[in-house]
Protein backbone atom coordinates (compact mmCIF):
# COMPACT_ATOMS: atom_id res chain seq x y z
CA UNK A 1 0.00 0.00 0.00
CA UNK A 2 1.70 3.51 -0.66
CA UNK A 3 1.32 5.91 1.89
CA UNK A 4 -0.23 9.65 0.58
CA UNK A 5 1.50 12.29 1.15
CA UNK A 6 0.09 15.16 3.80
CA UNK A 7 2.18 18.37 2.06
CA UNK A 8 0.57 20.71 4.31
CA UNK A 9 1.43 18.77 7.27
CA UNK A 10 4.70 18.55 6.19
CA UNK A 11 5.26 22.23 4.95
CA UNK A 12 3.92 22.90 9.00
CA UNK A 13 6.62 20.55 9.94
CA UNK A 14 8.98 22.06 8.30
CA UNK A 15 8.48 25.77 9.07
CA UNK A 16 8.37 24.54 12.68
CA UNK A 17 11.54 22.62 12.96
CA UNK A 18 13.25 24.96 10.27
CA UNK A 19 14.39 21.97 8.09
CA UNK A 20 13.15 19.25 6.35
CA UNK A 21 14.73 15.86 7.96
CA UNK A 22 16.90 13.95 5.94
CA UNK A 23 16.10 9.83 5.59
CA UNK A 24 18.58 8.14 7.56
CA UNK A 25 17.09 4.12 7.52
CA UNK A 26 19.59 3.63 4.99
CA UNK A 27 22.83 4.12 6.65
CA UNK A 28 25.08 1.65 8.57
CA UNK A 29 23.67 0.56 11.70
CA UNK A 30 26.77 2.56 13.63
CA UNK A 31 26.48 5.38 11.93
CA UNK A 32 22.75 5.35 12.93
CA UNK A 33 23.59 4.78 16.66
CA UNK A 34 26.42 8.41 16.23
CA UNK A 35 23.72 10.26 14.91
CA UNK A 36 21.25 9.16 17.90
CA UNK A 37 24.45 9.38 20.32
CA UNK A 38 25.77 12.89 19.19
CA UNK A 39 22.09 14.30 18.37
CA UNK A 40 22.95 14.77 14.81
CA UNK A 41 20.16 15.43 13.16
CA UNK A 42 20.95 15.50 8.69
CA UNK A 43 18.38 17.58 6.79
CA UNK A 44 17.94 17.49 3.28
CA UNK A 45 20.16 19.86 0.79
CA UNK A 46 22.37 20.08 3.66
CA UNK A 47 25.38 17.66 2.91
CA UNK A 48 27.95 19.44 3.53
CA UNK A 49 26.91 20.60 7.31
CA UNK A 50 25.14 16.91 7.47
CA UNK A 51 28.98 14.85 6.65
CA UNK A 52 30.90 17.53 8.68
CA UNK A 53 29.20 17.11 11.60
CA UNK A 54 29.56 13.53 11.35
CA UNK A 55 32.57 13.29 11.07
CA UNK A 56 33.43 16.28 13.67
CA UNK A 57 31.33 13.62 16.32
CA UNK A 58 32.85 10.47 15.35
CA UNK A 59 36.87 12.40 15.49
CA UNK A 60 35.50 13.19 19.15
CA UNK A 61 35.17 16.80 18.00
CA UNK A 62 31.76 17.79 19.03
CA UNK A 63 31.51 17.38 23.25
CA UNK A 64 27.64 18.06 24.25
CA UNK A 65 28.33 15.95 27.18
CA UNK A 66 25.50 13.03 26.36
CA UNK A 67 27.63 10.71 24.39
CA UNK A 68 31.24 9.05 24.95
CA UNK A 69 34.10 11.82 24.30
CA UNK A 70 35.87 8.88 22.58
CA UNK A 71 36.23 8.74 19.28
CA UNK A 72 33.49 6.45 17.99
CA UNK A 73 34.40 5.56 14.05
CA UNK A 74 37.07 8.23 13.38
CA UNK A 75 39.36 5.50 11.99
CA UNK A 76 36.25 3.84 9.75
CA UNK A 77 34.98 7.20 8.25
CA UNK A 78 36.28 9.35 5.82
CA UNK A 79 34.52 12.49 4.31
CA UNK A 80 34.94 13.33 0.15
CA UNK A 81 33.37 16.04 -1.12
CA UNK A 82 32.78 15.92 -5.00
CA UNK A 83 30.31 15.47 -8.22
CA UNK A 84 27.09 13.68 -6.95
CA UNK A 85 24.88 12.96 -10.46
CA UNK A 86 21.04 13.51 -9.74
CA UNK A 87 19.44 10.20 -10.04
CA UNK A 88 17.10 10.92 -12.78
CA UNK A 89 18.61 13.52 -14.86
CA UNK A 90 22.21 12.56 -14.38
CA UNK A 91 22.76 16.09 -13.90
CA UNK A 92 26.16 16.71 -12.05
CA UNK A 93 25.82 18.60 -8.90
CA UNK A 94 28.17 19.84 -6.26
CA UNK A 95 28.18 17.32 -3.12
CA UNK A 96 29.21 15.55 0.05
CA UNK A 97 29.23 12.19 1.41
CA UNK A 98 31.11 9.95 3.40
CA UNK A 99 32.16 6.44 3.48
CA UNK A 100 32.45 3.94 6.54
CA UNK A 101 34.60 0.87 5.49
CA UNK A 102 34.98 2.14 2.04
CA UNK A 103 31.23 1.74 1.43
CA UNK A 104 29.12 5.16 0.59
CA UNK A 105 26.90 6.72 3.18
CA UNK A 106 25.06 9.68 2.33
CA UNK A 107 23.33 11.32 4.83
CA UNK A 108 21.50 13.28 2.96
CA UNK A 109 20.10 11.91 0.00
CA UNK A 110 20.06 7.59 -1.03
CA UNK A 111 18.89 8.69 -4.79
CA UNK A 112 22.76 10.58 -5.74
CA UNK A 113 24.70 8.89 -7.77
CA UNK A 114 28.44 9.64 -6.38
CA UNK A 115 31.10 10.79 -8.92
CA UNK A 116 34.74 12.08 -8.43
CA UNK A 117 35.92 13.48 -5.59
CA UNK A 118 38.49 14.97 -2.63
CA UNK A 119 38.72 13.51 0.30
CA UNK A 120 39.68 15.20 3.93
CA UNK A 121 40.24 14.14 6.65
CA UNK A 122 38.51 15.20 10.41
CA UNK A 123 41.24 17.44 10.99
CA UNK A 124 41.06 19.32 7.66
CA UNK A 125 37.19 20.06 8.60
CA UNK A 126 37.42 21.05 12.10
CA UNK A 127 39.91 23.58 10.71
CA UNK A 128 38.20 24.91 8.27
CA UNK A 129 34.89 25.45 9.82
CA UNK A 130 36.65 26.63 12.49
CA UNK A 131 38.42 29.56 10.07
CA UNK A 132 34.87 30.00 8.51
CA UNK A 133 32.31 29.79 11.13
CA UNK A 134 29.94 27.81 9.13
CA UNK A 135 29.49 24.50 7.78
CA UNK A 136 30.29 24.40 3.94
CA UNK A 137 32.96 22.87 1.00
CA UNK A 138 36.22 22.03 2.56
CA UNK A 139 37.71 23.46 -0.78
CA UNK A 140 35.76 25.36 -3.41
CA UNK A 141 38.25 25.59 -6.43
CA UNK A 142 39.17 21.58 -6.10
CA UNK A 143 35.09 21.40 -6.65
CA UNK A 144 35.29 23.66 -9.24
CA UNK A 145 37.91 21.91 -10.85
CA UNK A 146 35.96 18.67 -10.77
CA UNK A 147 32.95 20.22 -11.86
CA UNK A 148 35.33 21.52 -15.16
CA UNK A 149 36.39 17.69 -15.63
CA UNK A 150 32.90 16.47 -15.32
CA UNK A 151 31.71 18.62 -17.82
CA UNK A 152 34.40 18.24 -20.62
CA UNK A 153 35.05 14.58 -19.88
CA UNK A 154 31.33 13.17 -18.77
CA UNK A 155 30.62 11.55 -15.62
CA UNK A 156 31.81 8.95 -14.35
CA UNK A 157 29.78 7.56 -11.39
CA UNK A 158 31.50 5.08 -8.96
Amino acid sequence: MVRKRNIDREIEGFLKRGYYPARTAHLHPDLKKLLKDAGIRPGIKQCFANCQQILLASAGFLQNGSWPRVPILADRLAYHEGIGLSSVEKMPILHAWLTLDGVVQDPTSQSILHDRSHRYTAEDVRIRVVERQAYGPVDELALAELMNVVWSDGPKPV
